[in-house]
């Protein structure tokens, strides 16, 4: 009997302890999933961003010559709201109290209140290290780069440019380097007056403000004719054998040569000359006569007072 009771006793406190083991492990799982509930709750996600950094209120006088142009920032949110990670954000730099030379300015952010409750931002900086100098002005020379497709025969013979200089604005140094401005590369392929719009290739530096970034230009292209005066030796043809000369004037005359640029570039000059033709006269005598161009094939000679005062004699053989 007392074995009985002994043995009863032992299965009731091993059930006991085994119903308090029990609601021991429900509770332990209960906390955990409120702590797997929690700690999954507060999960983040972050995305990086750059943004460009806009500068106001810069004083008329001075210009910005050294400053960072954008700014990498950050955004976290609830791992469960991820479209709260795509705001446009605008970051803003106000130069009003800045002075010439190093400043450290604040970056403020203009419309962080369209972030959401869960989204937070946190940029790499909180101010931005700029330069500025003193604004100064100078007019800088347009100079019109024309390439020229048409063969060699052809020349550009007059070129406009509207205006003809541009104000820059800008630091002293990069204003003291500036020579000249030129435009984009124009290409002309067919003769006669041309008139458009053309580009300047304005240099990289964004510290200079320019008046224009486009110019008028009118131009014109022609064949190359070459004219060019020279003195040319007279000479005397098929003088009778009976006859001399006694003298002629002049014995040089003024000469204008004209032609392509090709063809003039070739000629001799040496070789050329004007002549008197004595072919019909046969008795000595003093004549006026017409003084001839020599004829060639791709130049034109010409002269102006072409009539040459001669004075033949017989010759002494004759006598």
């Amino acid at each position: 009997m007392i074995k009985k009771i002994f043995s009863f006793l032992l299965l009731t406190k091993s059930k006991i302890l085994t119903s308090k083991n029990l609601n021991k492990k429900i509770m332990a799982m209960i906390g955990g999933i409120f702590l797997w509930y929690y700690v999954d709750s507060i999960t983040t996600i972050e995305k990086e961003f750059m943004a460009v950094i806009k500068y106001i209120n810069i004083p008329d006088e001075m210009i910005l010559v050294d400053y960072p142009e954008k700014i990498k920032y950050s955004l976290k949110t609830n791992k469960y709201y991820p479209e709260n990670i795509n705001a446009d954000l605008e970051f803003i730099v106000s130069l009003k109290n800045a002075h010439i030379g190093m400043n450290f300015l604040k970056i403020e952010v203009k419309n962080e209140d369209v972030l959401s409750s869960y989204t937070s931002i946190s940029m790499t900086d909180k101010t931005v290290k700029v330069v500025l100098e003193k604004k100064e002005e100078k007019m800088i020379s347009v100079k019109p780069e024309i390439m020229n497709t048409l063969p060699p025969d052809y020349k550009l013979e007059f070129i406009s440019v509207t205006p003809p200089r541009i104000k820059v604005k800008g630091p002293i140094q990069a204003l003291k380097e500036m020579k000249e401005i030129s435009t984009e590369e124009i290409r002309i392929d067919k003769p006669g007056e041309h008139t458009f719009d053309a580009k300047l290739s304005l240099p990289g530096d964004s510290s200079l403000i320019y008046s224009a970034d486009t110019v008028h230009i009118r131009l014109k292209i022609t064949y190359n004719m070459i004219v060019q005066e020279i003195l040319l030796p007279v000479k005397i043809i098929n003088l009778h054998k009976t006859l001399i000369i006694k003298d002629l004037n002049p014995s040089k005359i003024l000469a204008k040569i004209s032609g392509s640029y090709q063809e003039v570039k070739k000629v001799d000059f040496k070789t050329l000359f004007c002549y008197i033709d004595l072919s019909e006269i046969k008795t000595p005598g003093v004549y006026k006569l017409e003084i001839i161009p020599i004829k060639t094939n791709h130049i034109n000679i010409s002269v102006e007072k072409n009539i040459a005062e001669l004075e033949l004699k017989h010759s002494e053989k004759e006598k």
